[in-house]
């Protein structure tokens, strides 16, 4: 089994934005089934599309994104284990 990865906002505009090149050479290494987002990265990804001013140059390669890797819901049952996890942290 090959290891997956869960990468946050910051990392997936670097990425789409090719700001930093070794990020991007690192995430083409990893099978698009390995890559992973959660719902709550998505939103955020959504939010700074419809907060530019370059609305459609945002949403289309969220949208290419999308249709390639894995979104992960943020559900109750998160939300519970975020709790424990932030309480212990």
């Amino acid at each position: 089994m090959s290891d997956s990865y869960l990468i946050d906002t910051d990392i997936i505009i670097y990425w789409l934005k090719n700001k930093y090149p070794q990020i991007n050479e690192k995430i083409e290494k990893i099978e698009d089934s390995c890559i992973f987002i959660s719902s709550i990265t998505l939103a955020e990804l959504y939010f700074g599309a419809y907060n530019s001013s370059k609305l459609d140059d945002n949403l289309k390669p969220i949208s290419e994104l999308i249709s390639e890797i894995n979104i992960l819901n943020f559900d109750s049952k998160s939300a519970n284990h975020f709790g424990k996890i932030k309480t212990d942290l």
